[in-house]
């Protein structure tokens, strides 16, 4: 089940993290151009807790 209510808030608020998939529902990018206070604050702000952080998947800023 997923937790994406496909508004794509995500992909405005954090374009280099996030696209939206065939399905116009919110995949993470993992080599695109984003950073982790981006993805964080990004994260924060969601409602229903559909983002979640992991940091073993993550990629440090350089």
């Amino acid at each position: 089940m997923t937790t994406c209510a496909g508004v794509a808030q995500c992909v405005q608020a954090a374009p280099g993290a996030f696209q939206l998939d065939d399905d116009l529902l919110s995949v993470f990018e993992p080599s695109g151009p984003w950073n982790a206070r981006e993805l964080e604050a990004t994260r924060d702000n969601w409602p229903m807790s559909a983002i979640r952080i992991d940091r073993t998947d993550a990629t440090p800023d350089s």
